[in-house]
């Protein structure tokens, strides 16, 4: 007997929403199961493939009829090419290259912000890409903002449009982190003061 995979799981699994690739797996005969919300599993590709291809069609329809839309397209495949970028350079050490990289790419989302504000729910099918089922807070990732502030702002920047609760775990956790940091700091130079103080009185 084939091994099947739920539906839903495919869709969080490739961050797909579980309503569109459920869609093109009933137009291509694929689902199976006594509810019908599973596909075997060597059917995956072939699914991924027609859901992408569906994809591309209605959104280069879209943006065709709207310069607007396009630019908005091509503006955010920039965004996530600068984001990649930005890790890349922190990587290797070139942090003040990766720190205009990121200020450029937040300039090109506050614009994008402008053009399409966020209750605008166009603004995800133009993209080709919506919200991911498995979208829920993380303590593991807020835990990581709060270590390591850097990366917690990359992952807040990188997830903020595709799962915008994670990336708002990773982001507090940064901005505590942050904080908390400047506090101990402020705390330890009054210790030192009043320590360096005492010996010298």
């Amino acid at each position: 007997m084939a091994q099947t995979v739920s539906i839903f799981k495919v869709a969080d699994n490739y961050g797909l929403p579980v309503e569109e690739i459920g869609r093109v797996a009933a137009d291509h005969d694929m689902l199976q199961g006594l509810s019908e919300d599973r596909v075997a599993a060597e059917d995956i590709p072939r699914l991924l493939d027609l859901y992408h291809k569906k994809t591309v069609v209605n959104v280069t329809a879209a943006r065709a009829q709207d310069p607007t839309a396009q630019y908005i397209y091509d503006t955010r495949q920039q965004i996530e090419a600068n984001k990649m970028q930005v890790i890349k350079l922190h990587q290797t050490g070139d942090h003040e290259a990766a720190d205009n990289l990121l200020r450029e790419t937040m300039a090109k989302e506050s614009e994008i912000a402008y053009l399409v504000p966020s209750s605008d729910q166009s603004a995800v099918s133009l993209s080709g890409r919506g919200p991911a089922p498995g979208d829920a807070p993380s303590g593991g990732y807020a835990f990581l903002g709060f270590v390591i502030p850097l990366v917690g702002l990359i992952l807040y920047l990188t997830w903020k449009d595709q799962t915008p609760l994670r990336a708002k775990s990773a982001g507090k956790g940064a901005l505590i982190g942050v904080i908390t940091s400047v506090a101990l700091s402020i705390l330890f130079v009054i210790v030192y003061v009043v320590v360096v103080a005492s010996l010298l009185g």
